[in-house]
């Protein structure tokens, strides 16, 4: 059986296969997928959007901000939330419920099974209603629950009364801060161009980065059997004339050795002539 002569490619081929699957699994039921800003959110300019609350508060005055956390034991007591149509629903309700009974405020603007939802096993005491929306008192907290679609951009530019209770309510709280939950709409930090993207749009970037990292991985390798570096010696000055030098002087010797040895018979034979 002939084995793959490049089993590197599969292996990419395959992560990429899986990568691309894993993060498409996790977009689906992740929530604030990006392409289209949430409904009721305050970065939504549109008909169902809650931008023109959030700015009118502002505009007049009051502490609004927005908030990219879910409501628990570390949120601010002296401050009111608000939450306006979540895309997710509780996942800890008794945490919600525990910061509005130790003294937060909170108004919850939604569906209204969802909203009876929350408050029909707590202790609440009823303080005041306008039509569909009424004030509760929870512990030394408080709690505004009604329709969210009164707060709807659409809605308040042609009906402000839900918008006035919502400030009525706020002036009497007198928070320190008023925050705009936007956790509950997928938000977990301040958006950005790239969370803003379509869903499609941003898996085709990542699986851009990701061909391109194993290209440069591939393709950065070294080419061929690498050569061993012998580093060169440096030679002395004057090398050359040193060396020849050397050998002039031995041939020097060399020769008055020689001539020594052919001079000395005729000595030997020139005494003995005289003898």
């Amino acid at each position: 059986m002939k084995k793959s002569k490049n089993p590197a490619y599969i292996i990419i081929f395959v992560a990429l296969a899986l990568t691309y699957i894993a993060v498409s699994i996790g977009a689906s039921v992740s929530f604030g997928l990006g392409g289209e800003t949430p409904g009721h959110s305050t970065l939504n300019n549109g008909k169902m959007g809650g931008s023109l609350l959030f700015d009118t508060l502002s505009g007049m005055g009051y502490p609004a901000a927005r908030y990219f956390e879910p409501i628990g034991p570390r949120t601010d007591i002296r401050s009111a939330q608000v939450v306006i149509g979540p895309d997710v629903f509780l996942t800890d309700r008794d945490a919600m419920l525990g910061w509005v009974r130790r003294g937060g405020r909170l108004i919850w603007l939604d569906e209204p099974e969802r909203v009876l939802s929350i408050i029909e096993q707590g202790d609440f005491t009823p303080v005041d209603y306008y039509g569909d929306y009424y004030i509760l008192r929870h512990g030394r907290g408080f709690l505004l629950i009604g329709p969210s679609s009164g707060v709807s951009n659409e809605t308040l530019i042609k009906d402000e009364s839900a918008g006035a209770l919502i400030e009525t309510a706020l002036a009497v709280w007198n928070s320190d801060n008023i925050y705009f939950n936007e956790y509950y709409h997928g938000y977990s930090s301040e958006p950005n161009f790239f969370r803003e993207l379509p869903v499609f749009a941003r898996l085709a970037i990542i699986q851009l980065i990701l061909a391109a990292l194993a290209f440069a991985w591939r393709v950065g390798k070294r080419f061929g059997t690498p050569a061993v570096y012998y580093e060169e010696a440096e030679r002395e000055e004057n090398e050359f004339i040193i060396a020849l030098a050397n050998i002039y002087e031995k041939n020097k010797k060399c020769r008055a050795e020689y001539a020594k040895y052919i001079t000395a018979p005729r000595r030997r034979e020139e005494n003995l002539n005289e003898r």
